[in-house]
């Protein structure tokens, strides 16, 4: 009887004596990962203020017309004349832009208009109309919160809480959803222009997974020509939303879902897409619509 106790005794101090080492392995297990996770971000952050420290110096050797010139493209090099770049950087000197923001309103200007929405084909924004817009944004919709079509920063959120709960619904990549284009500039915008910007491995995946989505459902005849539709917009760096990709048992696309919000806000129109994070279609301004974390 003593001879089993001792045994029985001997047994659960061994019992414990294995899992105090596992514990102790655990912990310094975790602490080791956890100090490889601190070390990696650290690394991470460190190269990030490192490329950020690059871009301020090279920055801050050039003047502000060298800087406004080299962050425009050769359209708005071309659509605009020289002296009407420069009354335009200034123009947005004077509301606090930086040269860089100022480009992209050049950019967004020299932007061709055809098609349903513009009878009249417009080639350019004009210089005093471009600047009528800066002064819009800067004074009127940055200050405020929100675009043109919406009664209130609140109206707004609730309106970008229902569209980012649709984007879950739909499976789009979680990314920074952002408003950009004319509501922010102008109250005679024909649409409002909402971006998911996510980075650009992501987008390559999304746009195939697009292309798989026309392939299973699109008719034989059809497919050849929405998938060459597809590669050209993914080119230009966006998924256009009338391409998105349908979750299974979905009855309706991600443009027919949307439209019932355009009709409970009032919205004219919606051009929503997925754009790649190096897209030179993502330009000032913008303004963000946070999205969930779950």
């Amino acid at each position: 009887m003593a001879g089993g106790t001792l045994r029985e005794i001997l047994a659960r101090l061994g019992q414990r004596a294995g899992e105090t080492v596992e514990r102790i392995s655990e912990k310094v297990g975790g602490t080791l990962r956890e100090g490889a996770g601190h070390a990696r971000d650290a690394v991470h952050n460190l190269s990030k203020a490192d490329r950020g420290a690059g871009e301020r110096l090279k920055l801050a050797g050039r003047s502000p017309r060298e800087r406004f010139t080299t962050a425009l493209d050769e359209r708005g090099q071309t659509a605009y004349s020289g002296s009407e770049l420069d009354d335009i950087r200034a123009h947005g000197d004077r509301l606090g832009m930086t040269p860089e923001e100022s480009a992209d309103f050049v950019k967004a200007g020299a932007i061709p208009k055809t098609g349903k929405k513009y009878p009249t084909p417009r080639l350019r924004i004009e210089p005093d109309e471009l600047k009528a817009q800066m002064d819009n944004w800067a004074t009127e919709v940055k200050p405020r919160g929100y675009p043109y079509h919406f009664e209130s920063a609140e109206q707004f959120e609730e309106f970008g809480g229902k569209l980012n709960e649709l984007s879950e619904q739909y499976g789009l990549p979680r990314g920074r959803t952002i408003v950009q284009g004319s509501a922010l500039r102008t109250p005679a915008a024909k649409d409002v222009d909402v971006a998911v910007i996510v980075p650009d491995e992501e987008f390559d995946n999304y746009a195939a997974q697009c292309a798989d989505g026309i392939t299973a459902r699109a008719r034989p005849r059809n497919q050849a020509g929405l998938l060459a539709d597809l590669e050209d917009h993914a080119q230009k760096g966006f998924v256009p939303q009338y391409m998105f990709d349908r979750p299974a048992g979905a009855t309706e696309t991600f443009g027919q879902a949307s439209h019932r919000l355009l009709e409970e806000y009032g919205v004219p129109d919606l051009d929503f897409s997925v754009m790649k994070q190096s897209s030179a279609m993502a330009l000032y301004p913008h303004l963000d619509i946070t999205r969930e974390q779950r």
